[in-house]
């Protein structure tokens, strides 16, 4: 007699299958992929910070700035301290010129017990009062950290540039040179060298800077955009 088999009943997917496959897909940069993926995540797991955050990144490295805003806000709703999407929160305020929401989000932030010296948020908020042209903060904010760590290249860089946007271009080429020592590997030291040193019609030196910040990494595209505008 012939023997029968019943059909293969396909397994339904768990809410960690989804969020596996949205890590798979966004790592293999299929974002439309990881943003369906991590929709249903969210939708079967509306409490957990991860689903928001995670469409919040998606939404951010597809440059879709607002969206990833409000996925950030809704991620803070659910866990208001949840670091990463403070700092991407604030990024993706800076991005849309959103400079004071980005200030009072750093600010509120560093006023929780124990972040009065979290040095990411102390760095972000420098570059928010900077970009809002509050220089006086801007620079007292970066001493702050260099205050508690002095071998925080990032708080140079950022103190270089506050120098450079009020047109104190030895003193921002003084600060650079720290931030080298620290980091003699990243591409942004170079490239603010070379924005320096345009600045004091020293060309030569500045094409140097920034062929040097692509050397190091390839995909820099500030200095490729500025090898070109030299061109």
């Amino acid at each position: 007699e012939k023997e029968t088999t019943a059909p293969a009943v396909k397994k339904e997917k768990t809410s960690q299958d989804s969020f596996s496959d949205g890590l798979q897909a966004f790592d293999q940069g299929k974002f439309d992929q990881a943003r369906t993926a991590f929709e249903a995540f969210a939708a079967r797991e509306p409490k957990l910070v991860s689903g928001p955050f995670n469409l919040g990144v998606v939404a951010e490295r597809q440059g879709r700035v607002a969206d990833a805003q409000k996925h950030y806000e809704s991620a803070l709703a659910l866990e208001p301290n949840h670091h990463a999407s403070l700092l991407n929160l604030g990024k993706a305020y800076r991005l849309q010129d959103k400079f004071d929401q980005a200030i009072a989000l750093y600010e509120n932030a560093l006023k929780v017990p124990g972040a009065e010296y979290d040095v990411e948020l102390l760095n972000n908020l420098t570059v928010a009062y900077r970009l809002a042209k509050k220089f006086d903060k801007a620079e007292s904010t970066a001493r702050r950290v260099l205050s508690r760590t002095r071998d925080n290249p990032d708080a140079y860089k950022n103190l270089a540039l506050v120098y450079f946007d009020q047109g104190n271009y030895r003193l921002a080429e003084f600060i650079s040179a720290n931030a080298k020592k620290l980091d003699d590997k990243d591409p942004g030291v170079y490239n603010n060298l070379g924005l320096i040193y345009l600045k004091v019609d020293e060309r030569r030196l500045a094409l140097g800077q920034f062929q040097k910040s692509v050397q190091l990494n390839e995909k820099f595209a500030p200095g490729h955009v500025n090898i070109g505008a030299m061109a």
